[in-house]
């Protein structure tokens, strides 16, 4: 070693007295250059990794909460479509509890995202085309729930308002044809001959089993269509007792109530239609986001 460091003094034109010490510092400071370099790459590689750790923790954690969010949302559709029917004493229950998983997913800047997934050596060697189609989905996934926080929640929050209108509509419509069949009822029937005796017995039995009856939108429509079949049976008869006009304005309130209560039917079926849709379509993220995890986690999903 001293013949060594001789050698390098001889070769730098230096005196052994001055160039040994020289080239001791020197190759000393060169070697704590040299380790703290490695030592630096090395923190920052580990700092690195501790950092997609951490990011990837906490991306599974809220894509957790996504899977339970969706499973969640699925059987509230599902019991929200059972629900609507046009006989359902009460309000409809709609039931949306919006997850903090969504915004802290959206809040999570999309290349470093990315990069957790596939920023290792590994990933950037090798293409894995079904880690990227599961990172993918999870991006479509955020996207459907989005979209229906944007644009849908306030057109399904709208159905009590809707069917309070139907119902309305429906009662008053109700109230006056009612009115007037009692009216027929009372002031013509009495004075029908003989012949009459069939329809004045089927009506008084119509009257008496809708009076009596829970009154169900299902009730009402049967007892109006009823009424209006018995009258067209008889209606060369009736045309003796009653004025056209008086007849056309009593048979236009009949149908009215009908078609009133046949549109809310309608509305409320095409509503359990999108309602039904909806939760299919949460149902299927769900098990989308389920067959992804281990993909994306390197291990099976619990619910636990």
């Amino acid at each position: 070693m001293k013949h060594t460091l001789i050698d390098l003094c001889d070769y730098f034109g230096l005196a052994t007295e001055i160039g040994i010490p020289m080239i001791i510092s020197t190759g000393a400071a060169l070697i704590v250059f040299i380790l703290g370099y490695i030592f630096s790459g090395i923190s920052y590689f580990i700092t690195k990794l501790i950092s997609r750790w951490n990011h990837k923790e906490l991306i599974r954690i809220n894509y957790e909460l996504l899977i339970d969010f969706l499973a969640n949302q699925s059987i509230e559709f599902k019991d929200l479509k059972e629900d609507i029917s046009i006989d359902f004493p009460n309000e409809f229950t709609i039931l949306y509890s919006p997850t903090p998983a969504i915004n802290a997913l959206k809040g999570l800047e999309y290349k470093l995202v990315y990069q957790v997934f596939f920023g290792s050596i590994f990933s950037s060697l090798f293409r894995n085309e079904m880690k990227l189609k599961a990172f993918n989905q999870l991006y479509s996934t955020l996207s459907v729930v989005e979209d229906f926080e944007q644009r849908r929640l306030s057109e399904l929050i709208e159905l009590n308002s809707n069917s309070k209108v139907y119902k309305e509509r429906i009662s008053l419509s109700v109230k006056d044809a009612f009115i007037e069949v009692q009216k027929l009822s009372s002031k013509h029937i009495e004075s029908f001959n003989g012949d009459f005796d069939e329809y004045r017995k089927s009506r008084v039995s119509l009257v008496k089993n809708y009076i009596n009856s829970q009154k169900l939108y299902g009730d009402v429509r049967s007892f109006f269509n009823e009424v209006n079949v018995l009258d067209k049976k008889y209606i060369k008869q009736l045309d003796n007792f009653i004025d056209i006009d008086r007849m056309y304005d009593y048979q236009g309130l009949i149908k009215s109530a009908i078609i009133n209560i046949d549109e809310y039917n309608a509305y409320l079926k095409q509503q359990r239609g999108y309602v039904g849709g909806l939760s299919l379509h949460f149902k299927r993220q769900h098990e989308y986001l389920i067959r992804n995890y281990k993909i994306l986690f390197g291990k099976e999903y619990s619910s636990v």
